[in-house]
């Protein structure tokens, strides 16, 4: 069964694709097949032109999922609950700063955005803690 869901109320052009033969795409996209022998891809419209190399940390960090089973609790890290969001970014050091940039870090788009901000000022560091994930 496949079953289409808004995760985010606030994000009218994100939805994800429920199913317990599903796949997640290097390229970030969802493939899902519905049992009737057809296949469905989605893929979000802000999860597309993501450098690779950080497609491939926030995948190693979260999975790529924002979100916990229920579709409302926003997910945090297993290690560091301080980290949040598809790109557990970690609130206490980034915070201030994604504050400053008008960011939120619980919704989906704007955790990307501040993933994208990070990488492109200090690279993969700040998500050392997985390389041995995603520097394979």
């Amino acid at each position: 069964m496949v079953q289409c869901i808004y995760r985010n109320p606030y994000c009218c052009n994100f939805f994800w694709i429920y199913s317990k033969s599903g796949t997640i795409r290097p390229d970030g996209s969802v493939s899902v097949n519905s049992g009737s022998g057809s296949e469905h891809t989605a893929t979000s419209s802000h999860q597309q032109g993501i450098d690779a190399q950080l497609k491939k940390i926030c995948s190693c960090e979260s999975g790529w999922q924002h979100y916990e089973s229920d579709g409302i609790t926003v997910r945090r890290g297993k290690i560091n609950t301080d980290d949040i969001g598809i790109c557990q970014i970690n609130q206490k050091h980034w915070s201030d700063e994604a504050r400053r940039l008008g960011v939120n870090l619980f919704v989906e788009e704007d955790n990307i955005q501040m993933a994208r901000w990070i990488y492109e000022r200090y690279g993969t560091q700040p998500w050392n803690w997985s390389k041995e994930c995603w520097s394979r």
